[in-house]
């Protein structure tokens, strides 16, 4: 992964206001998780609470099916593959997907289902609901998982999926839902993206081997479940403790470092944040506005930083540790130099001019074992 894998999914991206990529360790504990960013996103918006509850519902039964129904514990590769969370924000148009392998013999007795849930006015899903919970039995129309009748009845739409042959024993499933917003003034025209969207950005993920990416607010207060969610799947994955706490610490300071210092506006800090992983090596990669009058100053401190050896890095740090010591304020650029001292290749970075006012900043670190 690099700086053009980051501009190419900030552009491909360019009209979501939130957008959360997951392709990684599916646990409960990361559940919460992903629902506590999606929450974050919906305040911003200002959404009435009533669409708050209906995304964090949808969103919750959705990965909770990968984890109930996914079966991608049985092997590292479809672990690392098979599994796939989407959720977006576009205007009024609130999207969630996602991705699991299912067995072969079980396609068909699926399709039936999402096909008698599609066919179904609201009438018919509340009483197929109620007699699934009493019952605790399929239907006679055929039946359907109590989670995808729930997921029916919260949207309010059908269900758009698709089915991918894997290997011979399995397919992978890809669901989607769509919700429209009922706050009054953001009623635009409708953009209605099926799931083959969703898969494209799955395939896109495998193969530029993401495991996570977010674009929208990467202030501080959403940079926080996002290093949450993070922090859970590196431990899923890493035993090495040394190691666990040197990558998370590189994430921690590379979005801290965006969030204190991106151009914001209304509050706002728009960007993307990547994260991919290769046999050993780690790679983060941000994009985000900044200033147009701040590239010579920050392109000048990188060049400088790639250019210091291990200890001229350390004695520029506690330099400016003094700094920070005797002014009670964190010079810019320190987080920079944090990061610097703890890898082993340079700090690969672009800046894209948008206007005269603001530039977009790429940046890209890699860590290995």
């Amino acid at each position: 992964m690099n700086t053009e894998d980051t501009i190419y999914f900030f552009n491909l991206l360019k009209n979501d206001n939130h957008c959360l990529l997951y392709n990684g360790s599916f646990v409960d504990s990361i559940t919460t998780k992903v629902i506590e960013l999606s929450e974050i996103n919906l305040n911003y918006q200002s959404e009435v609470k009533k669409v708050q509850k209906r995304v964090s519902h949808l969103t919750a039964e959705c990965f909770q099916n990968i984890i109930r129904h996914g079966g991608y514990k049985e092997e590292k590769k479809i672990e690392d593959n098979a599994g796939f969370f989407m959720s977006r924000n576009i205007s009024n148009r609130y999207y969630i997907a996602s991705g699991n392998l299912i067995p072969a013999d079980k396609v068909n007795e699926l399709k039936t289902r999402l096909e008698l849930l599609n066919s179904s006015s609201a009438d018919e899903l509340k009483a197929l609901h109620r007699e699934t919970i009493t019952k605790g039995e399929l239907s006679e129309k055929g039946g359907a998982g109590l989670g995808l009748i729930d997921m029916a009845r919260k949207s309010g739409n059908k269900f758009s999926y698709k089915f991918i042959d894997y290997n011979p024993e399995k397919l992978l499933f890809y669901n989607q839902v769509n919700l429209k917003s009922e706050v009054e003034g953001t009623e635009v025209e409708d953009i209605d993206i099926e799931v083959s969207f969703a898969i494209k950005l799955h395939q896109k993920m495998i193969a530029q081997d993401i495991l996570m990416l977010h674009k929208g607010d990467l202030s501080k207060t959403s940079v926080i479940p996002v290093l949450n969610i993070i922090g859970k799947n590196i431990n899923h994955k890493l035993k090495n403790t040394n190691l666990i706490k040197n990558i998370f610490e590189l994430l921690a300071e590379l979005l801290q470092n965006i969030s204190r210092h991106a151009y914001s506006s209304n509050d706002f800090t728009e960007g993307i944040f990547l994260i991919s992983k290769s046999n050993n090596k780690y790679s983060i990669s941000s994009g985000n506005y900044i200033e147009y009058k701040k590239i010579d100053s920050l392109s000048q401190h990188i060049k400088s930083l790639n250019n210091m050896s291990d200890n001229e890095l350390h004695d520029l740090l506690v330099k400016n540790m003094e700094l920070k010591s005797e002014t009670n304020e964190k010079p810019i650029g320190i987080g920079l130099i944090d990061i610097s001292r703890h890898l082993k290749d340079k700090i690969e970075y672009s800046f894209k001019k948008i206007s005269d006012k603001v530039s977009f900043f790429t940046i890209n670190i890699s860590y290995q074992e």
